[in-house]
């Protein structure tokens, strides 16, 4: 008895007895992508063959290509632009010879005028020149050495009015160096325009004999003035040393300008104002 139980407990159930489950409907292949569409693949203009861009020569019919375009085509095509653009240049050339050729005056351009023809300068007259203190041309007098004396005399009046300016510079209390200074500066600065005409002076033989004294006078102040503005602005007792000794050139210049005035009216310079000093 337990034999037969144990037979019947190990037999094995049929396969017909378990329940089976429906396997799903198979769903339809889908098409494998080949390339995504007008991103990287075109056809060949030719055969028709799908090409990746840029593909110089189509693998199916061996044709050479030109930006997707069969290369004879393309050069064709810059051909016939080519002789266009050439044809178009050259009758907007011959258009613009044309009207320049039709201005008046022989103009080529638009607002464009001949150039004319510039006459010969000559000498300016020495009659024109009588304000700047040369002579007229019925003296004889060189107009250059005119023109330098005129100037000598402008300096000659710049130095006495300078000198007046100096003198109440002095006389203030307390003593403003720095004053005394700028006018010192001044008068050396007119020395030396003076000194630059004498030497034009020289060249016109009357008045040779002032140039000299000119010149002697003009380097007299130079110095002058130079000694005294070498010294310090903290001592005032120089700069009223300086002024006093500049006080006493300048006392001198008074002969010497009415004689160079005297040459000057004498030979009919006319003399500039001189200008107010600064």
């Amino acid at each position: 008895m337990a034999i037969t139980g144990a037979r019947r407990r190990g037999r094995a159930i049929p396969a017909t007895a378990l329940p089976v489950e429906p396997e799903p409907p198979a769903l339809p292949a889908e098409p494998l992508p080949i390339g995504l569409p007008d991103v990287n693949v075109t056809s060949c203009p030719v055969c028709a063959r799908p090409i990746a861009l840029g593909t110089a020569r189509c693998p199916g019919c061996r044709t050479r290509l030109l930006l997707g375009v069969p290369a004879r085509r393309a050069g064709a095509f810059v051909g016939v632009g080519l002789a266009l653009g050439l044809a178009i240049g050259a009758v907007a050339t011959a258009g613009a010879i044309g009207v320049g050729s039709s201005l008046p005056g022989g103009a080529t351009a638009r607002g464009a005028s001949p150039v004319p023809s510039l006459p010969v300068v000559g000498a300016v007259p020495t009659a024109s020149l009588g304000s700047l203190g040369t002579p007229r041309p019925s003296t004889g007098v060189p107009p250059q050495a005119g023109a330098a004396l005129g100037q000598a005399i402008v300096v000659n009046r710049r130095l006495a009015a300078r000198a007046t300016e100096l003198q109440s510079e002095l006389d203030a209390k307390p003593t403003d160096t720095f004053a005394i200074a700028t006018s010192l500066r001044a008068l050396a600065a007119d020395a030396v325009v003076g000194a630059g005409a004498v030497r034009t002076i020289g060249t016109w033989p009357d008045a040779q004999a002032m140039g000299g004294r000119l010149g002697d006078y003009y380097a007299l102040v130079s110095s002058t003035a130079t000694s005294t503005l070498a010294a310090s602005l903290t001592d005032p007792a120089a700069y009223r040393d300086g002024a006093n000794a500049m006080l006493r050139v300048l006392a001198d210049l008074g002969p010497i300008a009415r004689d160079a005035e005297a040459i000057a009216s004498g030979a009919h310079i006319v003399v500039p104002s001189p200008a107010t000093p600064s």
